[in-house]
């Protein structure tokens, strides 16, 4: 990432926004649209950029979210 910012956050600050990209998690997963190619490319490409934030901000793996 060329643009990175650094912000310090305590850990209750860092809960909360967890918390927040899950809930952008769970409405990309679940959000109601064509089922063409290019909306599932671009909601699996959504998916993984939140997971990657995800595992950056809890400093560990978290598990991928299954196809249905």
């Amino acid at each position: 990432m060329s643009n990175a910012i650094s912000v310090d956050l305590d850990n209750q600050e860092r809960d909360i926004l967890l918390r927040g990209l899950r809930h952008v998690r769970s409405s990309i997963a679940l959000a109601v649209c064509d089922p063409t190619l290019e909306s599932e490319v671009q909601r699996d490409e959504d998916l993984q950029n939140v997971e990657d934030l995800i595992s950056r901000l809890s400093g560990s793996q978290t598990q991928s979210v299954a196809k249905v």
